[in-house]
């Protein structure tokens, strides 16, 4: 596991903060107050009345977060990045004999700030001379042709986005307590892609990024190790998926006994049957991190994209069918197979679903009572999955197929394909501040330019004028100067901020910066939403874990469409990688935000400031939310008390939404265009949806529940991801001291209800499969016990499977319709083993189902 930042003495993983949920302040990450006494931001609110956020004066909403939400502290020290370097860019320090000496380990430049990942290979070289520590470009990587070659030629080759990391004191050489990152970016012919990572429709393996102006094409180029890289691709589009891949393995020994196996049977042979899918796709021996390249007219190249990382979603993605071809004995239609183990690229086992809509179906003239099937895998690429079944003639089962076709299309109707935007980041600069050189620093308000920013992005005009506090000229203290020989003006050509150690950096005045000003203004718009909204309200559902995950929250929450994070108040805001980390995070467990067009997240590097694409009208989201706030207060407040445990609260919101609201079929079948939906499909896609109109799609019970639990007092959070390789939303609930899994979108079901109630992991195994991207760490998450379980709890769970026999038995005699927990792990093949038993034993069994780890009979 990945581990950068740190939240208290608590390490979390690089993908963001979801450590520990503490304080009062919703129970959501909330920094703990001394006195044991309610929050402070939630405290004052009370004092001044029920609605208001009257705190302290200045900025009354940042003092607040930074009162009742902890630092982000991290294991490094962030400088401000510096942006758009040319290609020959030398940094020069100066620094005593001491780290002189100590040169090669003063400063190394790493294309990423995961000090902690295993390969990492530095791309400097260092000398020091007449008190200065030189840092050049060494053993860089041009990407140029087939392969990635290495790059010596004095420039940083096709590097883009590269991390200079100081490790030791520039005036004794000592090791610093917590090394300095400063992000930078080396200016190219064209401008460097953003990509993102996701899966197509068939859970194909997708890379997405931007178009670039001047380019022609794209190339993608994957790396294995520490610096070799290949290309795997060129395309002219902006979006390629696995099956372009060079390296796209079509598995010949195996198509080929499938397709011997189809022809004995005297089955037709479909040549382009795909038996295998996403196998070009390798996480072995540090393969699977991939870049994009933009190419243009005139041997114009722009650098390589960010990298990204194929393991953060390998859970997601199918590689093939574990049996491709199966034989079972049936004694009637209900035991024809609903499901199919599908291997992912993790080496993970899923279950899918079997496409039986379309299928060849072969009869053997010798054997009446035996019928072959071809069918597909719903989801996925693949077409060609063959299952024999022996004990009813080819004429019966073909009769009696809407069974199963029917048992099919219900399992299928609430989940969606996994199709997804594809989250990136894009940094922009203002024109004047590109051509500038890294070195010069702000020391006039661009007044022209941030007014033309800000009446483009923030909700409401900001003017000119700004309060006292925050138009003194920006100011710098000197840093303190080595004892060392003073350095020429080209030796300090360097910028001033970087290579200091924390104590010597210059500091700045809160309030003095552009972007500082610019955060004040925002703030306080912010604020008052808040405050219009219902502070006490979004207080209880918002979810934070850092100062910086709350600012962004309350953003979101009132739909600025700019979020200024200047590294002045957010030192790790540095890092535009962590940045959307935080981002997603807090726009995904934060629903009232509404939807995001989260391939369109700019940051610019002169304000400091992400822009922010909603895409609903924003005036309607907000009375929305109001809404949405009013109603699951009144839902929480109707059904829980607080005299209730955990479980009883839970299975009482489960209840109210389960018989209550309805799910929105209609949504899920609209086509979707991002930019044009309609109220009702964004109703049904947010919280909105499940609690005023009482329909929704999964994201909006999952939502609903968000925030009816939060306001019962319950910890939560939404949890996103594939069930049977569909897209699907779901949550994750503190249930009286252990986390729980729990989906009301499928307990809402008239077959097998409530099946995924308070469950376990190890009892969601191959269903439910998380996704990564909007959690940071689910490890603090985890649901390990399943005594919570619906099932469990009211005695009709067993811990063997045969033991459901007499269980069933038993119930049948009160109930025409009986269901039971099976242990984790339990296979059909075992659970039509159990229904020959009940049978045997006399049961008369109209029906019977197996889903979710239970089993169901009518």
């Amino acid at each position: 596991m990945k581990k950068r930042f740190v939240y208290g003495k608590k390490f979390v993983s690089v993908m963001a903060a979801m450590s520990i949920m503490v304080g009062t302040l919703s129970g959501c990450g909330a920094k703990d107050v001394s006195d044991g006494s309610d929050s402070a931001m939630t405290a004052i609110a009370d004092e001044a009345g029920e609605d208001a956020l009257d705190l302290t004066d200045g900025n009354s909403l940042l003092a607040a977060i930074k009162q009742n939400y902890a630092a982000a502290s991290v294991n490094a020290d962030y400088n401000k990045g510096l942006y758009d370097l040319d290609s020959d860019y030398v940094f020069e320090f100066s620094a005593g004999e001491e780290a002189g000496e100590e040169c090669y380990d003063v400063f190394q430049v790493y294309d990423t700030d995961d000090l902690d990942r295993e390969f990492k290979r530095p791309y400097n070289t260092n000398t020091y001379e007449d008190g200065v520590i030189k840092v050049a470009p060494d053993g860089v990587i041009k990407l140029d042709g087939e392969n990635g070659q290495d790059c010596n030629d004095g420039t940083w080759g096709s590097m883009n986005q590269l991390y200079l990391v100081q490790y030791r004191d520039l005036k004794t050489g000592e090791e610093l307590a917590n090394p300095i990152i400063t992000p930078f970016t080396v200016k190219h012919d064209l401008k460097s892609p953003a990509v993102g990572q996701g899966v197509d429709e068939k859970n194909n393996y997708v890379l997405k990024w931007k178009d670039v102006e001047g380019a022609k094409e794209y190339a993608v180029y994957e790396r294995i190790g520490d610096s070799a890289y290949t290309l795997r691709a060129t395309t002219t589009d902006t979006m390629i998926n696995s099956r372009s891949f060079n390296n796209q393995a079509e598995t010949e020994d195996l198509l080929e006994l499938f397709k011997n196996d189809l022809q004995n049977t005297g089955m037709e042979v479909d040549e382009e049957g795909i038996s295998a899918m996403n196998s070009g796709i390798d996480i072995e021996d540090e393969a699977g991190y991939y870049v994009v390249v933009a190419i243009g007219d005139q041997g114009k190249v722009s650098g390589m994209s960010n990298i990204v990382d194929a393991r953060d979603i390998a859970a997601n993605l199918p590689t093939h069918i574990k049996d491709y071809s199966v034989e079972l004995d049936i004694t009637s239609i209900e035991d024809v197979p609903t499901y199919v183990d599908v291997e992912m690229v993790d080496g993970s086992v899923t279950q899918m679903i079997i496409d039986y809509h379309g299928a060849q179906a072969y009869q053997y003239p010798d054997e009446p009572n035996k019928i072959t099937i071809k069918a597909h895998v719903a989801n996925t690429e693949f077409d060609s999955f063959m299952v024999t079944l022996n004990g009813m003639k080819y004429e019966d089962v073909v009769a009696q197929k809407d069974y199963f076709l029917d048992r099919e299309d219900k399992l299928l109707a609430n989940i969606r394909p996994a199709e997804v935007d594809v989250p990136t980041i894009e940094i922009t600069t203002d024109d004047a501040t590109s051509e500038s050189t890294p070195s010069e620093e702000v020391t006039e308000e661009p007044e022209e330019e941030i007014t033309e920013e800000i009446t483009e992005e923030v909700t409401e005009e900001i003017t000119e004028e700004v309060t006292e506090e925050v138009t003194e000229e920006v100011t710098e203290e000197e840093p303190q100067e080595p004892e060392v020989e003073e350095p020429t003006e080209e030796e300090t050509s360097a910028p001033t901020e970087v290579g200091e150690a924390p104590s010597e950096m210059p500091t700045k005045t809160p309030g003095n910066t552009t972007a500082e000003k610019l955060m004040n203004e925002v703030s306080a718009d912010v604020e008052n939403t808040i405050n219009n909204l219902g502070a006490d309200k979004v207080n209880q559902v918002l979810y934070a874990n850092s100062d910086l995950g709350a600012w962004m929250a309350y953003c979101l929450i009132a739909q600025s469409e700019v979020i200024p994070v200047p590294t002045t108040v957010f030192p790790e805001a540095a890092s535009t990688e962590y940045l959307l980390e935080v981002l997603l995070e807090a726009y995904r467990q934060n629903p009232t935000s509404g939807l995001l067009d989260i391939g369109e997240i700019k940051y610019n590097s002169e304000l400091e400031a992400l822009k922010i694409v909603y895409i609903e009208d924003c005036d309607t989201r907000l009375d929305k939310t109001k809404l949405e706030l009013e109603k699951a207060a009144e839902v929480a407040g109707s059904v829980c008390e607080d005299s209730m445990s955990d479980y009883d609260k839970v299975f009482a919101l489960n209840e109210y939404f389960r018989i209550n609201a309805s799910y929105d079929f209609d949504s899920m079948s609209t086509d979707v265009d991002i930019h044009s939906l309609s109220e009702s499909f964004l109703d049904a896609h947010a919280p909105y949806g499940i609690l005023c109109n009482n329909y929704g799609v999964c994201e909006s019970y999952s939502e609903a529940f968000i925030l009816a639990s939060r306001m019962a007092g319950l910890e939560s959070i939404a949890e996103v991801g594939t069930l049977f390789g569909g897209g699907h939303e779901w949550n994750r609930v503190k249930v009286d001291g252990s986390w729980c899994v729990l989906d009301i979108t499928n307990n809402d079901n008239d077959d097998i209800t409530n099946g995924l109630l308070n469950v376990s992991d190890e009892q969601i195994a191959g269903t439910l499969v998380p996704s990564k991207g909007y959690m940071v760490d689910t490890t603090p998450f985890a649901a390990d016990s399943s005594d919570k379980e619906f099932y469990y709890v009211n005695g009709l769970a067993v811990t063997d499977y045969m033991d459901a026999k007499d269980l069933i038995m038993e119930q049948l005699k009160n109930d025409s319709k009986v269901t039971v927990r099976v242990p984790a792990g339990t296979t059909e093949e075992e659970v039509k083993e159990l229904f020959q038993a009940l049978v045997q034993e006399g049961a008369s069994i109209q029906t019977g189902n197996y889903a979710f780890g239970l089993v169901h009979v009518e």
